[in-house]
């Protein structure tokens, strides 16, 4: 666990609890049991993702998928989260690269709404912030609703800001598509913008309901994106 995060007040780890168990919002599904969930309700007989559980302090730990080539399943994970609409927040590359990935979703009927942000550190302003806010308002967005994180990991650090401050807290998923994203940026409780000049300078601590990582991203990485995650893990 982050020593950062391991070290935040108690009270603070518990504001940021997230919303649902995600084993138990969707009746009928049965809970996680040795890494395996059953799909049935999706003609899915077994899960080819492996879980892990992060831990971070006393809190409950975060239940992280990974698997390869595994958009099948992605999508049936976040179905089974049965909220009433989805709020995706992409950035331009995935848009550019990925922007089907996630189109299934909207196969059940649930509305999916989503929102395309700037690569890298250009989308952790609070413009943007403000813009996730009003945008989450326009769309409808309530307490029942699950926010997406899906890109890189500036995108996530801002999307986690974003999900946790709306409401007390939306139920917040992460899909990483870059190497940093999946070791570092989802796998830690921190969320953050750059304001006045200054980096990461805002933000709070908040958990993910739900991480899932197709290794597949990798695949599609430039050399120099992978080699600034390499660099990172290697820190």
């Amino acid at each position: 666990a982050d020593p950062e995060v391991a070290a935040a007040p108690r009270d603070l780890v518990r504001a940021v609890e997230p919303l649902v168990d995600p084993e138990a919002v969707v009746s009928g599904v049965p809970p996680v049991v040795d890494g395996a969930m059953e799909l049935d309700f999706l003609n899915m007989t077994e899960s080819t993702m492996v879980l892990d559980h992060l831990k971070f302090a006393d809190r409950k730990p975060i239940p992280a998928y990974t698997g390869v080539d595994v958009q099948e399943e992605v999508i049936a994970r976040l179905l089974a989260l049965n909220p009433d609409r989805f709020l995706v927040v992409t950035d331009e590359a995935v848009e550019k690269h990925h922007a089907s990935y996630l189109d299934a979703l909207g196969s059940t009927g649930i509305p999916v709404h989503r929102i395309v942000l700037p690569c890298g550190d250009q989308c952790k302003s609070m413009r943007h912030l403000q813009r996730l806010i009003d945008w989450s308002f326009e769309s409808g967005g309530t307490r029942s609703s699950v926010v997406v994180g899906f890109g890189g990991g500036a995108l996530m650090n801002v999307t986690g800001l974003f999900a946790g401050i709306v409401y007390r807290g939306f139920r917040l998923v992460y899909v990483p598509t870059t190497l940093l994203a999946m070791h570092d940026v989802t796998t830690s409780l921190k969320t953050s913008i750059c304001h006045w000049g200054r980096k990461n300078n805002i933000g709070v601590y908040y958990a993910a309901t739900l991480i899932l990582m197709d290794l597949a991203f990798c695949l599609t990485l430039p050399q120099d994106e992978l080699l600034r995650g390499l660099g990172e893990l290697c820190k």
